[in-house]
């Protein structure tokens, strides 16, 4: 029962780190400032994290190897090609946006980790880029426009990666509406012919 009241507190600190770190910035965030935030002294913080670099790292890699087990996890269940683009369209927008603060995060803060940390998240980027190079791969159907597939996938990977402020500009838009239009926007563009 202990081990679980740690871990909880050690994901309410990683919580309020990725929030204030995204609002205020990485470099503006004191542990002073962190452990007010959280109601506990500064000193109390080493107790559940080595440093500040290390939580903005813990929370990085959490969101980017999370997202990469997700995407890991629908292929397996995908019926061909356009059903697993689908698919994926809609895992990845569910999960940005499920994760809002930690997708913003890994986007605006990459630049803040170390060498060994930016190359532990960049094989995890490419890992996910893989399966969707691969995805796109086995379509069948000519896409409506030549281009190289890793152009194709940054193209994909990009515009998912804008739900984000999209959905912070339209909050009021319905979930499935914004995945229907993401999943038409790349479908059509693909040339695709979706069962949707």
């Amino acid at each position: 029962m202990l081990d679980q009241r740690v871990v909880s507190t050690e994901e309410h600190v990683r919580r309020i780190a990725c929030k204030l770190f995204v609002d205020e910035g990485f470099h503006q965030v004191s542990m002073r400032r962190l452990a007010a935030a959280l109601g506990i002294q500064a000193g109390s913080l080493y107790y559940h994290m080595e440093s500040k670099q290390a939580l903005l790292f813990d929370v990085i890699v959490g969101y980017e190897s999370q997202l990469l087990d997700e995407v890991r996890g629908f292929t397996k269940a995908a019926d061909g090609p356009v059903d697993a683009l689908l698919r994926y369209v809609e895992t990845v927008i569910r999960f940005k946006l499920r994760y809002r603060y930690a997708a913003l995060l890994s986007r605006l803060e990459m630049r803040s980790l170390n060498t060994a940390q930016r190359d532990v998240i960049q094989a995890l980027r490419r890992e996910h880029c893989e399966r969707l190079r691969v995805m796109l791969a086995s379509r069948k159907e000519p896409a409506a426009f030549t281009c190289a597939d890793d152009f194709l996938e940054r193209c994909i990977l990009a515009l998912l990666d804008g739900v984000i402020d999209l959905n912070e500009a339209d909050p009021a838009a319905p979930l499935h509406r914004i995945i229907h239009d993401y999943q038409a926007l790349i479908v059509n563009t693909l040339g695709l012919t979706s069962r949707h």
